[in-house]
C-alpha cells in the first residue's frame, strides 16, 4: 500500500475496507473496493494493465496528450464505481425479469449444445456453425472481433447465419498504450432468413 498508493488514497481505501463487513451485500462492496483500488494506483494512465514500477512524479501522458500527475486520492473512484455498480445491478435486474435462465460455460466447438437457446455470445469462428444449429431461429449470435478485412459476412454465410448489424467501437488507449489506432467490430447475426437489414454497417 505504501509503495503503490499515495498516503491519502491508501487511507481512503483502507477506511472503505473497514466498512465493507458492516453491510449485507459485502460482496458488492468488495467489487467496488477492487475497482477503486485498481484505478487509484500510482501508475500512468496509459499503462493500467501491467505497471512495473510506481509512478511518483509528473509524466507526459500518451493517453491524454498532456502532462499528468499520479493519483493522490481514491474517494472519486469509490464514488464513481459505487454509483456505476448500483446502476449495473439495476439494469441487470430489469432485463433479468422473473424467469429462470440457464447459462452454459464452455468452448462451443466441443460443448454439447442440446436443446434450443435464446442467444449465443462467442468469439470463436469454429463455433459458429454449432451455434447456428443450436440457437432458436431468429435469436442473435453476437461476435466481437477485429473484422478490418470484412471477412465475416462470408464466414457467417457458410455457418448458416446472416449479418444483421455491425457496430464499430474505438478501443485504442483504453488501458494500455498502443502503437496505432485500433477498432473492434461487434457483429450481430441471425440464422438465415431471420435477419433484417443484412450487411448494414454503422457509421464509423
Amino acid at each position: 500500500m505504501r509503495e503503490w498508493y499515495a498516503p491519502q488514497a491508501a487511507a481512503e481505501l483502507l477506511a472503505f475496507r473497514t466498512l465493507v463487513s458492516d453491510y449485507e451485500r459485502e460482496d458488492v462492496l468488495s467489487v467496488v473496493l477492487a475497482r477503486a483500488a485498481r484505478s487509484a494506483r500510482r501508475t500512468t494512465h496509459f499503462d493500467l494493465d501491467f505497471p512495473r514500477t510506481p509512478q511518483l512524479d509528473e509524466y507526459w501522458c500518451h493517453k491524454h496528450r498532456h502532462t499528468c500527475r499520479p493519483v493522490a486520492t481514491a474517494r472519486q473512484f469509490v464514488r464513481r464505481y459505487t454509483l456505476d455498480t448500483i446502476a449495473r445491478i439495476k439494469d441487470f435486474a430489469h432485463v433479468r425479469g422473473k424467469g429462470e435462465a440457464a447459462v452454459l460455460h464452455g468452448d462451443a466447438r466441443t460443448l454439447a449444445l442440446e436443446g434450443r437457446f435464446d442467444g449465443v455470445i462467442e468469439g470463436i469462428v469454429a463455433a459458429l456453425r454449432s451455434a447456428a444449429e443450436a440457437i432458436v431461429p431468429g435469436s442473435p449470435v453476437v461476435i466481437v472481433v477485429d473484422d478490418r478485412r470484412d471477412l465475416y459476412p462470408a464466414i457467417l454465410e457458410r455457418a448458416g447465419l446472416a449479418l444483421e448489424r455491425r457496430l464499430r467501437r474505438h478501443v485504442n488507449r483504453r488501458t494500455g498504450r498502443r502503437a496505432g489506432e485500433f477498432f473492434e467490430d461487434i457483429l450481430v447475426a441471425r440464422t438465415a432468413g431471420h435477419a433484417g437489414g443484412a450487411n448494414r454497417r454503422a457509421p464509423k
